[in-house]
């Protein structure tokens, strides 16, 4: 998935694909409410609502930036995101930002950064 806004002078698939060819799930990061006001954005009654007042995604400290993300065409991801997508649809989340990192934290995945 990428953001209307975003275009590329070479194809990236390949590196992504070639540089990661484990990964389900590939993306930029974006923060979590980890400070500021800018990473408290998706912070909505709601949201808090849903999770008791605490804060999932601020846990992990950082969040998948879908405005750039490879999802792989595997099972698992896909029913991660029907689901958000669902969450979506039900008005149960806002952001499909939100929606895909609760569906990882609700399957207690996994995942690596590169510094």
């Amino acid at each position: 998935h990428l953001d209307a806004d975003v275009f590329f002078l070479k194809d990236f698939r390949r590196v992504l694909h070639d540089q990661y060819p484990d990964a389900d799930i590939v993306s930029s990061v974006d923060c979590a409410a980890t400070g500021g006001n800018y990473c408290t954005w998706y912070h909505t009654p709601r949201y808090q609502n849903r999770h008791g007042g605490r804060d999932p995604i601020a846990g992990i400290g950082f969040m998948l930036n879908t405005g750039f993300t490879l999802f792989r065409n595997r099972p698992q991801v896909i029913e991660i995101v029907r689901a958000a997508s669902d969450a979506i649809r039900t008005k149960r989340s806002f952001f499909e930002q939100t929606a895909v990192m609760e569906e990882l934290v609700d399957r207690n995945c996994s995942w690596s950064t590169e510094d």
